[in-house]
């Protein structure tokens, strides 16, 4: 399942013959196009092309459309499109900046500005995994956890889960937070941290960037927190880490450890 929504703008001039590249920011980390309509504002030829990051690299391109040539064209019968709607029949974002990279073609004799609408589907639930283990060492200020990151939409609400896999030297233990660059509304998350059998901690925040979870006595633990925020400002959601008491040797978050956002309806 996945909700959809339609991004518009309207690009920069194009002059005659030369080409636009875009990058349109503050979208989901992860998103399918399902269409993408360009219109020229004088009419004439136009193609378009998606690429995957934002380097516009051959390598990266994703879809090539056009060129097309009408402004306003008859439903065709072979894809019940007007000529000015390229369809995109998959396409998954995988730029961590949650950009969309569009390149827009001028085929025209004249410099055009192109009216640019994209129906996006987003996941309802996405996922973020720590492939890489994240050391922290003689550090109690917490910080961003290697690959435990997703962008957010702003007025937009969220449900999210963090399970985290740490171990650490005795005397360093571990503690965590949701932190990242957005700003919230509303948020509260808890986390409960569980030593072999045994809840060592169960703590609640209410302002991004709270410490919670924290222990000191532990060899290996396991950190899981959940909660929900409305998003304010746009900007990235992340999974925070740090020792709960500076110590030597490195306290770390584990390979397989995750970060699941859903956005609420």
């Amino acid at each position: 399942m996945a909700r959809f929504f339609t991004h518009s703008f309207t690009s920069g001039s194009v002059t005659a013959g030369s080409s636009l590249d875009t990058n349109r920011t503050g979208l989901p980390d992860r998103f399918n196009i399902v269409r993408l309509k360009v219109t020229p504002n004088t009419g004439g030829a136009a193609r378009v092309q998606i690429f995957q990051k934002d380097t516009f690299s051959t390598t990266d391109l994703a879809y090539n459309a056009g060129p097309f040539t009408s402004l306003i064209d008859p439903i065709e019968d072979t894809t019940q499109l007007e000529r000015n709607q390229y369809p995109i029949c998959f396409y998954e974002d995988e730029d961590a900046t949650g950009e969309l990279h569009i390149r827009i073609f001028n085929d025209h004799t004249a410099a055009q500005t192109y009216a640019v609408e994209v129906d996006i589907a987003i996941p309802h639930a996405a996922v973020a995994t720590v492939t890489t283990q994240f050391d922290k060492t003689s550090d109690i200020t917490l910080a961003n956890i290697t690959g435990l990151t997703h962008n957010v939409v702003a007025s937009e609400r969220y449900t999210f889960e963090a399970i985290l896999y740490t171990t650490s030297n005795a005397s360093g233990g571990v503690k965590a937070a949701i932190g990242g660059t957005a700003t919230a509304t509303d948020i509260v998350y808890e986390a409960i941290t569980i030593e072999g059998t045994s809840i060592s901690a169960h703590t609640r925040a209410t302002a991004l960037a709270t410490a919670v979870g924290g222990v000191t006595a532990v060899t290996a633990a396991y950190i899981r927190i959940t909660g929900t925020i409305t998003i304010n400002a746009a900007g990235t959601l992340t999974c925070q880490f740090a020792q709960n008491a500076s110590f030597g040797t490195a306290s770390s978050v584990l390979v397989g450890s995750e970060f699941k956002i859903w956005r609420k309806e």
